[in-house]
């Protein structure tokens, strides 16, 4: 394998993973507790995008 060859496929991959990463940080993960007492959602940059706590009286 020569230099050329070899460095298109690392650009190749660089792309690759740049359109992964766009995807990922376009979705959403939601996570809660057992008994739902505590649920947050976030997206894929890790912002905060919902926090909800059920508080008891």
């Amino acid at each position: 394998m020569d230099f050329n060859s070899l460095l298109k496929q690392a650009q190749k991959m660089q792309e690759d993973m740049e359109r992964q990463d766009a995807a990922l940080k376009e979705k959403e993960y939601t996570s809660k507790t057992l008994k739902n007492i505590v649920q947050i959602t976030m997206n894929g940059e890790y912002s905060n995008r919902q926090f909800f706590k059920l508080t008891f009286l």
